[in-house]
């Protein structure tokens, strides 16, 4: 998400339009999927999307998985809707696929239903995680401004604050429709003036089965569930035979709806344990021996943490974030400048852009990230101007960007590396090369 500069205020960002990907917990709960074959759109509704993947009008086995496969790659990739189109094209042909509507109207649906959802999903795992439930037991509905035709109901909604366990947002969690943009964000208190769950009615549906569906207005049909919330379990009774022998050929294989978790494995896994060996962490001062300490304690921490070290290992400041970012006041730059800082990324990733600008604005001695699988450290020279920021800082990453996917694409290639990994690794690889043109040192180590 990109930083929001304030007047008094700058932060340390977990990731950026840099490295715009999704997050572990999206992934997985798409890659956890299986396919259903459809005629209608809504053959399954609500929760049940959860653990189907579907394509209106999509029958046989083969094009289902050739289409599952885009998405996930799209999803996992950040791959555009351009990069997509040209997917459905070619899965079209080879599959004599006819379909109705526009390629583009199709292309669109597919490609940003799976993507809102699954980030959705991925979403509310993270918002329901402990550690951030405990600091942040309150959500904040925040509407996206920048939609075409903003729905005067979503408009409302925003800025509405209710504890995360309040029954609306059993209904209400965004998307709440075909295109919404809606999101909802973790605060640690509620709004005062906007802490009730509002009643705007409710209209029905009747579907072409003659069923009634009642929906609280403002949410399109379909719509009124929490994507990511459910246990969902089958009623394999009141779906057409196709859906119902898919769905008892994945419960025969043993499916348990009850089972979900989108965190990364605990113990000694990891996608990296053939490439990346584990590594003792160095405590030989007291400098060292302080941060590693603060960093084993953050490291599993839903929301973004940081302090800055002082050369003798004292802290000078802590600061909390959210989940994606962590400021700093300007009028504490000069109690920081020349210090160690390192903080978490919850949610994955190694240095974003404006950890380098943030270091380069306040001189530090030294930049360090923790995650749940990694520490990522990047030291300075005495010299400020060792450290790239501005446009210094964009001209470097265009230029070493195509070499590192290049070197990530020959390993992959190779068979030295995972696919899947990928990304992780440009990530990895692109500040390799940049901190060694500047002559910064720079470690990745396995925890």
């Amino acid at each position: 998400m990109p930083l929001q500069l304030t007047p008094d205020k700058i932060g340390f960002n977990d990731r950026s339009e840099v490295f715009k990907l999704p997050f572990e917990e999206q992934i997985a709960f798409f890659r956890g999927k299986l396919n259903l074959p459809t005629e209608h759109y809504d053959d399954i509704l609500k929760a049940a999307h959860d653990r189907a993947f579907v394509v209106a009008g999509a029958q046989k086995a083969d094009l289902l998985t050739d289409f599952h496969a885009a998405v996930e790659k799209a999803i996992a990739e950040g791959k555009s809707i351009q990069w997509f189109r040209q997917q459905f094209d070619d899965i079209v042909a080879k599959n004599g696929w006819a379909y109705t509507g526009s390629r583009d109207w199709r292309t669109r649906i597919i490609y940003t239903t799976n993507s809102a959802t699954s980030y959705a999903a991925g979403r509310w795992a993270q918002l329901n995680d402990p550690d951030l439930l405990k600091a942040r037991p309150y959500w904040r509905y925040v509407h996206n401004d920048t939609v075409a035709h903003p729905r005067p109901l979503h408009v409302e909604w925003s800025g509405l604050t209710l504890r995360h366990d309040d029954p609306w947002w059993q209904t209400h969690y965004p998307p709440n429709g075909w295109g919404c943009r809606c999101r909802a964000v973790a605060v640690s208190k509620p709004n005062p003036n906007r802490d009730t769950a509002p009643d705007d009615g409710t209209y029905e549906k009747v579907d072409r089965n003659g069923e009634i569906h009642t929906i609280p207005k403002g949410v399109d049909y379909g719509w009124d569930y929490a994507p990511g919330a459910s246990k969902w379990q089958p009623d394999l009774t009141k779906y057409p035979a196709p859906i119902r022998e898919a769905l008892q050929s994945e419960l025969r294989r043993g499916y348990n709806p009850a089972m979900r978790d989108f965190r990364q494995p605990k113990g000694d896994f990891t996608i990296y344990d053939a490439a990346v060996p584990k590594t003792i962490a160095d405590t030989s001062t007291p400098l060292k021996a302080a941060v590693i300490q603060f960093e084993d304690e953050i490291r599993g921490s839903g929301l973004e943490v940081g302090a800055f070290f002082a050369s003798d290992g004292k802290l000078v400041l802590r600061r909390e974030g959210d989940a994606d970012r962590i400021g700093i006041r300007t009028n504490e730059f000069a109690a920081v400048e020349g210090t160690v800082f390192t903080h978490v990324h919850p949610q994955g990733g190694n240095f974003s852009p404006d950890d380098l600008e943030r270091a380069f604005e306040l001189k530090l001695a030294e930049l360090r990230v923790v995650t749940r699988m990694f520490r990522f450290s990047v030291a300075s020279s005495a010299e400020r101007y060792s450290w790239p920021g501005g446009k210094a800082l964009g001209r470097l990453i265009a230029k070493h960007q195509p070499g590192a996917i290049a070197e990530v694409k020959d390993r992959i290639i190779s068979g030295e590396l995972n696919p899947r990994d990928a990304q992780a690794e440009v990530e990895h690889v692109l500040w390799r090369r940049i901190f060694e043109a500047v002559k910064l040192t720079y470690r990745r180590e396995k925890l």
